[in-house]
């Protein structure tokens, strides 16, 4: 689903989002634009599951006053996701791992875990996320 913005103040962009995101988009993103007249604006695109979609295109019809959006109805490949914990100097980190054919290709460590345990540890956020990586690499985790 997706519509042009050119009316809307953009502090109001992340409720938007958030609002979007909590009620089942699966994604949202906003790019800004110049749209008729030289007038800022912003294209609204979110991603959405077939059951629902009417809903999420009400609620964004709601909250932006647009009289309209866009949809298109596309296939998606997607990996399998898991969280799983896994133990550093620091603490747990939940970490979400993706996997596709068997195979994983991509471990994610959780932005809050981290800063959290840097904060409580006096480091760096860095140094949280690097250790939570290498204890993701090396399979030590619980589920």
């Amino acid at each position: 689903l997706e519509t042009n913005l050119d009316d809307m103040s953009p502090e109001h962009l992340p409720f938007l989002m958030e609002r979007l995101l909590d009620d089942g988009a699966l994604d949202v993103s906003l790019v800004p634009q110049l749209m008729k007249k030289g007038r800022p604006g912003s294209l609204v695109t979110m991603l959405s599951r077939r059951p629902g979609f009417e809903r999420l295109a009400g609620i964004l019809l709601a909250e932006t006053g647009s009289l309209g959006c866009r949809f298109q109805v596309t296939g998606r490949i997607e990996a399998e996701r898991e969280i799983v914990t896994v133990q550093t100097r620091f603490g747990g980190v939940r970490v979400k791992r993706a996997t596709f054919l068997g195979h994983t290709i991509a471990n994610a460590p959780e932005f809050e875990d981290c800063k959290r345990l840097a904060e409580t540890a006096g480091t760096t956020w860095r140094a949280v996320h690097e250790a939570a990586m290498v204890a993701a690499a090396a399979g030590s985790f619980t589920l």
